[in-house]
């Protein structure tokens, strides 16, 4: 029987491999430092002994450091948030290409009304309007009906909205303190 040179010698190879993998338990020395934490911890308690361990779940302390100004910029958000709990019209549910020309036709008639499409897999839904209320949107639901007959009120996520004709916005100080 005629065997080749490569199997004979990879065959070589693999039995000098495998008893190269013998471990030494003398090479895991423990360290020192780690027995001496534990030696310290030790405690006898009715004459058997038990191993203190170290408290993980204190409390911490944490500082942050930021400009004034982005300080300001955080404290404005929590007072104005940019989203709050509100009411909206679901015009339409599908595909992404039909939720787009649904929302330009009725931004052609109704510019002023914010239209927002969102992602719900594997649909499409636009969303139009920013009402604080349901009676704000049940008046443009009874606008647009005759257009968008399939419309309905959810309640949703709005943008803060628009300020109303003649009011002026909350000037802020720019003097240093």
């Amino acid at each position: 029987m005629h065997l080749h040179p490569f199997f004979i010698s990879s065959m070589i190879l693999l039995s000098v491999s495998a008893s190269g993998q013998v471990d030494d338990w003398r090479l895991y020395k423990s360290d020192s430092s780690k027995a001496k934490e534990i030696r310290d911890n030790r405690q006898k308690v009715n004459g058997e002994v038990m191993i203190q361990r170290p408290d993980y779940n204190k409390p911490g302390r944490v500082s942050v450091s930021a400009d004034r100004q982005i300080m300001l910029v955080d404290s404005l958000k929590k007072i104005h948030p940019t989203a709050i709990e509100g009411y909206r019209l679901q015009l339409f549910f599908g595909n992404r290409n039909e939720a787009q020309k649904m929302r330009g036709e009725f931004l052609k008639k109704h510019p002023e009304t914010g239209a927002y499409i969102s992602y719900l897999a594997p649909n499409f839904r636009l969303r139009v309007g920013d009402f604080r209320s349901k009676m704000e949107c049940e008046k443009l639901k009874k606008e647009i009906q005759k257009d968008f007959t399939g419309s309905y009120i959810v309640r949703d996520n709005i943008n803060m909205p628009a300020l109303r004709k003649g009011e002026k916005p909350v000037e802020q100080s720019t003097s240093e303190d």
